[in-house]
């Protein structure tokens, strides 16, 4: 008994970094559960388990258009009234 409570403890301390993000679904928040898929946890947590999944979806993330785009923005130099020091 002492043994399965220990395995079930280990897969679920594992799985943790997955919670947050399955009850952002459960919640319908389809948008905050995939800004989560990118948070570091997560990612390791897919990298153990399916490389190649994590590489497919960090391409398909980052390789979009849209995200593309903000990047080239963020990229950009600041304006100048943004850029003296506070």
């Amino acid at each position: 008994m002492d043994v399965v409570c220990i395995k079930a403890l280990d897969l679920f301390t594992k799985n943790a970094p997955l919670m947050p993000m399955i009850e952002m679904m459960n919640d319908q928040d389809l948008r905050g559960a995939l800004s989560h898929t990118m948070s570091m946890p997560v990612l390791r947590l897919l990298a153990e388990n399916n490389e190649a999944a994590t590489r497919k979806i960090l391409k398909k993330l980052l390789l979009n258009k849209s995200v593309r785009s903000h990047l080239e923005k963020l990229k950009a130099p600041a304006e100048p009234a943004n850029q003296e020091p506070l």
